[in-house]
């Protein structure tokens, strides 16, 4: 479980930076950017639920559990900030 959430991270930054590049030109034809902000609510839930997976089956193997609860905690923070 600790390798899922260890690949979580990864995965959310290529759909965010994908599906919201794909997304940029609906949002400026007059959509405004609802689409754009629910993607990126989405792709940090996904990610906090990266970083509790993560942080909580670290028993396996600790660096592992701590390095992919970082890394999802790191992905949130990059999320917000897109």
């Amino acid at each position: 479980m600790q390798w899922v959430s260890f690949f979580i991270a990864p995965a959310v930054a290529a759909i965010q930076i994908g599906v919201g590049y794909a997304l940029v030109k609906p949002a400026c034809a007059g959509r405004g950017p609802a689409m754009l902000m629910t993607l990126s609510a989405a792709m940090f839930v996904i990610a906090a639920i990266g970083a509790v997976m993560g942080w909580t089956h670290r028993e396996d193997d600790r660096f592992v559990g701590t390095i992919a609860a970082w890394l999802n905690v790191l992905t949130m923070l990059i999320v917000i900030c897109s």
